[in-house]
């Protein structure tokens, strides 16, 4: 029953269908393979900056779409558009460093064969094996300061090096994990709308095949002898 059903469609439609439903299976499977790349480098504060489908540079220059995010070509002057590749030399790349202090450095420095992130994240191509440093990289400090007053300091620090002001590990995680959550949920809805449209195309064609026959069983049974 199911393959008659099936065989009430057209062969030049059903071949149609199949065909845009392969082409879209493989851009879906592209697509989220991608995904991570566009984060990549990102400040976790700034994550939700770059949700929206126009993006706009932010030194207010223009403006790019979410999809040239990462893409190794250089839209924005300030570096907005690639802060995880090296095509923008203003650009900065955000190494999370976990178990050590997160930092900003110069994204000129992203695959350049050089272990810049003690995560080695900044050498993701793996034309270098980075070993992951961290943990033995901040400075011990002692005294009366408190916990997220301070600024962590690094021992491999640089002129083009920003450091970021510590923030506990749990309370950092938690928000990069939410806001990263966030983003993907928006990048999987604009990849499942197009593939749910198609088969419910396919179901309702599907459906409306053995409708038709019926419809023209009766007429025929229907039609007076001559």
């Amino acid at each position: 029953m199911n393959q008659r059903r099936l065989w009430c469609i057209s062969p030049q439609l059903r071949r149609c269908l199949l065909s845009m439903l392969r082409l879209i299976l493989l851009w879906a499977l592209v697509d989220r393979a991608l995904a991570g790349n566009k984060v990549r480098g990102i400040d976790p504060q700034d994550l939700s900056y770059f949700q929206e489908y126009d993006i706009w540079c932010k030194d207010g220059s223009k403006s790019f779409p979410r999809e040239r995010l990462n893409d190794n070509f250089c839209d924005c002057p300030d570096g907005t558009d690639e802060p995880g590749t090296s095509a923008c030399p203003n650009s900065k790349f955000y190494c999370r460093n976990v178990g050590s202090a997160p930092k900003l450095v110069f994204a000129s420095r992203v695959n350049d064969g050089i272990c810049d992130c003690c995560d080695g994240s900044d050498e993701y191509e793996k034309r270098v094996n980075c070993a992951n440093a961290c943990g033995g990289g901040i400075i011990e400090l002692s005294g009366n300061l408190e916990v997220g007053s301070v600024q962590s300091t690094t021992l491999d620090s640089y002129d083009d090096f920003q450091v970021i002001p510590y923030r506990p590990r749990k309370e950092f995680e938690e928000s990069f994990a939410s806001k990263l959550k966030d983003m993907k949920v928006a990048m999987l809805m604009t990849q499942w709308l197009p593939l749910s449209f198609l088969l419910f195309l396919l179901l309702w064609m599907w459906a409306r095949g053995p409708l038709r026959l019926q419809l023209r069983r009766k007429k025929v049974s229907r039609a007076p002898l001559v």
